[in-house]
């Protein structure tokens, strides 16, 4: 069943609003939301995961900007998991994103079961509430997820994604995943989500997704000329 999100209105005091429909409807399964960069998409995920604490949806939200780089390596360190901490810190940013995620990915089951996540060895268990088991929904917030990656990587991490909806339909959840993206490949086959016009899209081909970006620019820098 799909989702109503009920949007920000000028969500940074600038007179501007990225999605401009008050509610959209977002469907369950994997979606991409595209856009150039500062077109909207963080936004757009703060904006899902405020709805979901509120209405206390069991969720996750992975940032990589935050999750990952140094952070994940002193969260392995805290964690005691040496070789970890060895292997991020030589690691080229898309060999460390799949290695953080890979930790997550490990616990997906339990989070299907009962709605609850650690982040890593030394977060707080993420718990909605004693209800989360009950609640039919799942989410997966993750920014920044393609970072650094090579196209292999996140065909990997798509067969992984639609596995994880797979395996939560058999256990009777609904597993909702949304995903910013900056690579086409993640657009490639996938339900794309303008955050500007705030509705689902496709692309034919990468010329297609290419012309999208460009013009999503236009349209942010116009924002950004009608201030001064």
């Amino acid at each position: 069943m799909s989702r109503i999100i009920n949007t920000w209105r000028d969500p940074y005091g600038e007179g501007f609003t990225p999605t401009r429909p008050r509610k959209i409807e977002i469907q369950p399964g994997l979606t991409v939301l595209v856009g150039c960069n500062g077109a909207g998409k963080t936004t757009l995920l703060d904006n899902i995961e405020e709805q979901l604490k509120e209405e206390k949806i069991p969720h996750f939200f992975y940032n990589n900007l935050n999750d990952g780089g140094s952070n994940s390596v002193s969260n392995a360190v805290w964690g005691d998991d040496i070789p970890l901490a060895a292997f991020l810190t030589t690691a080229s940013e898309g060999e460390a994103v799949k290695e953080n995620f890979a930790g997550l990915i490990a616990n997906m089951c339990t989070f299907i079961q009962t709605g609850r996540l650690r982040r890593n060895p030394i977060d707080e268990l993420f718990d909605d509430g004693k209800d989360a088991a009950n609640n039919k929904e799942r989410w997966l917030l993750l920014d920044a997820i393609d970072s650094g990656m090579s196209v292999d990587n996140i065909v990997e991490f798509v067969n992984v994604f639609n596995m994880i909806i797979k395996d939560a339909k058999n256990a009777g959840k609904e597993m909702y995943i949304i995903i910013s993206a900056n690579e086409y490949e993640l657009c490639r086959n996938t339900p794309c989500f303008d955050v500007n016009a705030g509705k689902y899209r496709t692309f034919t081909d990468y010329e297609d997704y290419r012309k999208f970006i460009l013009k999503s620019r236009e349209k942010k820098d116009a924002r950004y000329r009608r201030k001064e």
